[in-house]
């Protein structure tokens, strides 16, 4: 065999060995799982961002196209002189989205007053809440909410829409409402109406209204609202060291509080109970204790009486009543710095300020003298509410002698800083002769001794040839302490001049 024909054996040989060897992918055609996933990134995408409906079109015409195997590949053939052109690929077909109904809301939440909120007989409130417009016409100040079932707990039974509401946007609607007399649980019901009438489902209410739900406590007593002293383990307590444990350990360096059945004053011994707190040791020590919720209401006043206990003469402490607010701030109402003087502080707070707010409050107590006499007390710490009545505080009686004299005067509390003297006859059905307003100063002076002083009566009679002449005077105080002769006196010289002033 010649080199020319063995050679031409070669070349057959090897044409024929790479006819049976598989092509390698071309670094521009992206291999099979690739594709895949490319798919599948293009699938997430459209369900990011388009609607549902635009989703399916996408995988529907993914599924549509002929998918690549998983498989090893086969051998490819050869390429031909004439390339084919691509398949075309059908543009994807366009999915109507649906349209939004003109009328849709649902509710948003409560803006003022939570479910089943606790209410006196006849105490005044608003009812907020916030809806959204979900549907696709904008609602104007011609929408309203109609009363439709229920206690309408005297409120209007028609309320307009405040401002247009676009859609998606967010309105408040407010009604003013009254509670009712009678103690118990009251349930009223609103519906979302168009100009013509017809009711908007507010969703996902099962009945498509909006609600109020309040319950309606008894009166309670003038005293003893809210007592701190005898739920003093209901609060939370801590000190500049730590948490406290409730009741604390009164020698214990950390700080304690505890509760004192009768109490020994820097300026009396008392028979009524008082929070003995002691602050922590070391530099301004402290303790403080945070009460539960607390809805205030209109005339509630805090009450009390601060100071040192007895037989620790270096006793200097700082005493505040703090509360903590619906955003979790914690502000001070009053504070009283006491020493070992043998006079203790009446402590009243009016909390009108608050009023509707539900707060924590806060008693707190620092050292700012030597740590083992830091022995402070608060008396009969409470809330008690002053609301719709006129509180008697004095009255007084004089008659006979030989002039025979007739006088008979009242003092009311009308207020917090409000009191009035009513005037009678001492003949016949004891008219009333007259009122008079008490100026700034006479209100100080009779709160005075209403805080300072408890409850007494008192008599004299002065010989007479004719008729004795009998002075009669009652006095109902909130104090804690007994009302000397002299005090006794001036007040009644004080109504004899309110009498005068009304009747001449």
């Amino acid at each position: 065999m010649n080199k020319q024909k063995t050679a031409l054996i070669l070349v057959a040989i090897l044409l024929t060995l790479t006819a049976c060897i598989p092509v390698a992918l071309t670094p521009t055609q992206p291999p099979p799982d690739a594709i895949y996933t490319a798919a599948a990134q293009t699938m997430s995408a459209e369900l990011t961002l388009g609607a549902g409906s635009t989703a399916v079109a996408r995988l529907t015409q993914i599924a549509s196209q002929p998918q690549p195997t998983l498989s090893l590949p086969t051998a490819l053939p050869l390429p031909t002189d004439t390339p084919r052109p691509p398949t075309p690929v059908p543009p994807p077909t366009a999915t109507p989205t649906a349209s939004l109904p003109c009328e849709a809301a649902s509710y948003v939440g409560d803006a003022s007053l939570q479910e089943y909120a606790s209410m006196l007989p006849g105490e005044r409130f608003v009812k907020s809440w916030r809806i959204r417009n979900e549907g696709s016409c904008t609602w104007t100040p011609s929408y309203s909410l109609a009363f439709t079932g229920g206690d309408v707990l005297g409120g209007a039974s028609l309320v307009s829409l405040p401002t247009d509401v676009p859609p998606g946007g967010q309105v408040e609607v407010t009604i003013e409402m009254t509670a009712p007399s009678t103690p118990g649980l009251y349930q009223g019901y609103w519906t979302l109406r168009t100009p013509t009438n017809n009711a908007i489902d507010v969703l996902p209410s099962p009945m498509g209204a909006l609600w109020v739900q309040i319950e309606v406590r008894s009166v309670p007593p003038s005293q003893g609202d809210y007592d701190f002293a005898s739920n003093y383990c209901a609060a939370e307590w801590l000190s500049n060291v730590q948490y406290l444990a409730c009741p604390g350990f009164s020698d214990s360096s950390i700080g304690s509080m505890n509760l004192i059945s009768e109490p020994h004053l820097e300026s009396r011994k008392e028979n009524e109970p008082a929070l003995w707190l002691r602050p922590g040791q070391g530099r301004n020590g402290w303790i403080s204790g945070e009460y539960p919720e607390w809805r205030v209401r209109p005339g509630d006043h805090f009450i009390s009486e601060v100071g040192c206990l007895d037989n620790y003469p270096q006793c200097e402490l700082l005493f505040e009543l703090d509360y903590r607010d619906d955003d979790g701030d914690v502000n001070n109402l009053d504070s009283w710095h006491e020493t070992y003087d043998g006079e203790t502080a009446d402590v009243e707070v009016d909390l009108s300020d608050l009023e509707g707010e539900t707060v924590r409050f806060i008693l707190r107590v620092t050292n700012r003298g030597r740590y083992s006499d830091a022995q402070g007390f608060w008396l009969v710490p409470r809330i008690e509410n002053f609301s719709n009545r006129d509180e008697l505080v004095i009255s007084w009686r004089k008659e006979g002698g030989d002039q025979g004299e007739c006088a008979d005067v009242k003092v009311y509390r009308t207020g917090r800083r409000s009191a009035e003297a009513r005037a009678r006859t001492c003949e016949g059905n004891l008219r009333e002769s007259g009122r008079l307003e008490l100026d700034d100063d006479e209100v100080d002076r009779v709160l005075e001794w209403v805080n300072r002083y408890n409850s007494y009566q008192f008599e004299s009679e002065t010989p007479s040839d004719d008729e004795p002449l009998v002075e009669k005077i009652t006095f109902d105080g909130n104090g804690r302490r007994e009302a000397q002769i002299d005090t006794i006196v001036d007040m009644q010289n004080f109504m004899e001049s309110l009498y005068n002033s009304i009747i001449f």
